[in-house]
């Protein structure tokens, strides 16, 4: 009798992977969510996502009514590629692809992401920015404000140019 190798595991366990949303100062009305699944390949990082979540939901909406917290169930925790007999660890992350805020509301928000030392849940903490300002003030004794002075600010990918106002203040 000819036997033949099986190109698919016949039972492979299954992991839950969660996310958890956390604001420092004004909430968003909801964010979106999107599960990625990569796995290594020699150094470098494969994105999988598409191969292996098929048809499961990969985004989640998060707000106050699911307290700022999401689940995907049911997840494997291996993949085989091309009939491969060794499955590799698949690494789940989360990222935060859409803010929705309240109709006329725009305040924009520093990230950050950061992984459990488990590997089964990622923690988006958003921060929001303020506006700052700059006011500009002479070096004489009198030490009084200057109005009309030219600014840039430059990095290597932009140019921000302002010019104070009547009280020596830029506003960006």
């Amino acid at each position: 009798m000819e036997t033949k190798d099986y190109d698919k595991p016949v039972v492979q366990s299954k992991i839950s992977y969660s996310v958890i949303k956390n604001w420092e100062g004004e909430k968003a009305v909801s964010v979106d969510v999107q599960l990625k699944a990569y796995v290594m390949d020699g150094s470098e990082k494969k994105d999988v996502t598409t191969d292996i979540l098929g048809d499961t939901p990969k985004t989640i909406t998060l707000n106050t009514d699911n307290e700022w917290k999401g689940k995907w169930t049911n997840l494997p925790n291996k993949y085989y590629e091309n009939g491969g007999k060794t499955g590799k660890d698949i690494i789940y992350t989360v990222e935060e692809t859409q803010i929705n805020q309240a109709a006329g509301v725009t305040r924009v928000y520093s990230t950050k992401i950061e992984e459990s030392d488990d590997g089964y849940t990622t923690t988006i903490t958003n921060s929001e920015k303020t506006d700052w300002q700059i006011v500009k003030k002479s070096s004489s004794e009198n030490g009084g404000t200057l109005p009309d002075a030219h600014f840039e600010l430059k990095s290597e990918k932009n140019t921000y140019t302002a010019v104070s106002d009547a009280k020596g203040i830029l506003q960006w």
